[in-house]
This record gives structure tokens, sequence and C-alpha cells, in this order.
């Protein structure tokens, strides 16, 4: 696991995997979506898919996505999406 997160600081492109910013263009469709429910959303994902988040969330590019520290398993972690 250690040699694949090597990998992917150094943009390693994989077959048949998006890009980081294929990632975070799916990842900002499913945010709209989320933003047009009212109450409280669970969102369940990989830790991919946070680590896009946070870039997103930061305003960092997503070729950062390596770089953000991801959660362990089964930590939770919470945000304001309607701000």
């Amino acid at each position: 696991m250690a040699k694949y997160f090597e990998l992917e600081k150094a943009h390693h492109k994989f077959a048949d995997a998006e890009s980081p910013a294929e990632m975070a263009k799916r990842v900002r469709l499913a945010l709209d979506d989320i933003r047009q429910v009212s109450g409280t959303t669970l969102v369940v994902s990989h830790n991919g898919v946070y680590r896009i988040l946070r870039c997103i969330l930061d305003g960092l590019p997503p070729e950062r996505f390596a770089h953000v520290i991801g959660l362990k398993n089964g930590e939770v972690f919470e945000v304001d999406l309607q701000s």
C-alpha cells in the first residue's frame, strides 16, 4: 500500500483510473445534488473521495489530493455544505 501512495503522490496515471480532476468533477456533481436536499445528509465513501472533497472545500487543486491526510477506517467527518 505504501508503494501505491508513493506512485499516487508522483501523479502516476493508473490504467483505466480516473484522474484527480475527473474525480473532483464527479464529487462536485454529487455535492450539487446533496445541496438540493434539505436537512442532514449522510455520505459514506472511500478515503479517496474524502481527500478530493477536502481539496474542493479547502480550495486546493485536485492534483494535491494525494497529499491530503485521509481518515482512519470508520472515522466521521462533518461539514456544513449549505454555506
